[in-house]
């Protein structure tokens, strides 16, 4: 997903972006642009546990997109926490869309296995519902990117919630 800003070519580099736009940061952080990211933390003068008007943060930008290096840089800084939420009280974990992703959270902090939402949802509970709610729509398709993805992070959250037990 795109936020408008359009994707740079894989030689572009920081002009190409407006680095004085906050919405930059969180489109650096979903499409994986580590040193786009780190330059428009700078020019904002931003910290990199910052988040949007919803509580969005950059790390469940990233992981919503599972941009991996994007992750593991967010998590070397000090001031990110793992277990931030947004408004919805969605951690990072709630967000992760890929088995990587999920597998580097729960490496870092395992207890967001347990962490509710507003819903009162687990990561893996939001995730059951989210599953069911496509495989009850007639017009899903079984080899849908998402859907496939969908289905790895359930079963991989079960399991590491019976490992966890």
């Amino acid at each position: 997903m795109s936020f408008g800003l359009g994707r740079p070519s894989a030689n572009s580099n920081t002009h190409d972006w407006p680095l004085d736009d906050p919405s930059t940061l969180w489109s650096a952080a979903s499409e994986g642009y580590l040193i786009i990211l780190k330059d428009c933390l700078r020019t904002l003068q931003q910290t990199p546990d910052c988040a949007d008007e919803n509580g969005y943060t950059l790390l469940q930008a990233a992981a919503s997109y599972g941009q991996i290096s994007v992750m593991e840089w967010l998590l070397q800084q000090p001031q990110v926490r793992v277990d931030a939420t947004d408004h919805d009280g969605d951690t990072a974990l709630h967000h992760a869309t890929t088995v990587p992703a999920a597998q580097i959270l729960l490496e870092k902090q395992p207890t967001l296995l347990y962490q509710r939402n507003q819903e009162q949802q687990t990561a893996l509970e939001a995730k059951q519902a989210e599953l069911r709610e496509i495989l009850e729509d007639p017009d899903h398709e079984d080899d849908d990117e998402e859907l496939v993805q969908l289905k790895a992070m359930v079963e991989f959250l079960q399991s590491a919630s019976h490992v966890a037990q």
